[in-house]
């Protein structure tokens, strides 16, 4: 993998992750009203989940010029196509792994999150999708 993109792609998958969910958040906050999967995650709704792609599509053309990365733009719109679902697929596997095992929070380290699992369940989801691509789509 080229120097730049090895040691950047870890900044650029975590900021893009945490860029998808505020997304998410603010747009839900703001206008959601259609519930996505109410049986796996009432809170998340289908606006709020059209906001992160809008957010984490995004968030990779800027972080491209902030990082310096030098992707071309057919990896930045195919990173930015396949990362927010891929972020919105780890929070929902997540939250339907909680509700399988009848829990709310998995753990009180991160009080009213929904514990230290609800911080990683995108960004362990995403890791291996920026891995993968990095090292097969553009090296």
């Amino acid at each position: 993998m080229p120097d730049a993109l090895g040691t950047y792609a870890v900044l650029l998958f975590i900021a893009v992750v945490k860029c998808t969910d505020i997304g998410a958040y603010f747009t839900g906050l703001a206008i959601g009203k259609t519930k996505l999967i109410p049986a796996i995650s009432p809170g998340k709704t289908i606006e709020g989940t059209l906001g992160s792609f809008v957010a984490g599509f995004a968030a990779v053309f800027v972080l491209n010029e902030g990082l310096d990365l030098g992707l071309e733009i057919e990896h930045r719109v195919a990173l930015g196509l396949i990362l927010p679902p891929v972020i919105g697929a780890g929070d929902l596997a997540e939250s339907a792994l909680k509700r399988a095992l009848g829990i709310k929070d998995s753990s009180g380290l991160v009080p009213g999150h929904g514990g230290i699992a609800d911080r990683l369940d995108s960004l362990l989801f995403a890791a291996p999708a920026v891995y993968y691509y990095l090292l097969w789509g553009v090296s």
